[in-house]
């Protein structure tokens, strides 16, 4: 079973999705694989680094918090990891441009589609 892990930054916007079973702890050490996306703004994009991933449109720094997180030992090493955190998004960007609801070709993060979200953690 596929559960994803909804990670953001932008504590007035929350979407839950209801699920007929709660999925296992973060660190379970059943077969569940997780897929999980960093959605927001500069705070996490890593905005303010001098060391940027290349190629993106947005600035996204490999060291912010989502990706920390990501290589945390706590959590299930069986999981899928996507960056969609863009710096200077607003809540308006985040809603139009990370959370995807139909093909959109050629606009940023159109490969993550619309997220089911069945775990939310708001920092």
């Amino acid at each position: 079973m596929l559960h994803l892990l909804f990670l953001g930054t932008l504590p007035w916007i929350t979407y839950v999705t209801a699920v007929n079973t709660p999925p296992p702890p973060l660190n379970s050490s059943t077969n569940t694989k997780y897929e999980w996306t960093a959605l927001g703004d500069s705070l996490a994009s890593g905005d303010g680094s001098t060391k940027y991933e290349s190629g993106m449109r947005c600035l996204r720094y490999n060291q912010a918090y989502p990706a920390l997180i990501n290589k945390d030992s706590y959590f299930s090493k069986d999981q899928v990891f996507h960056n969609a955190a863009c710096n200077g998004a607003q809540t308006s960007d985040v809603i139009q441009w990370q959370l995807l609801d139909q093909d959109t070709s050629a606009k940023p993060n159109d490969k993550y589609g619309k997220l089911k979200v069945v775990r939310c953690i708001m920092t």
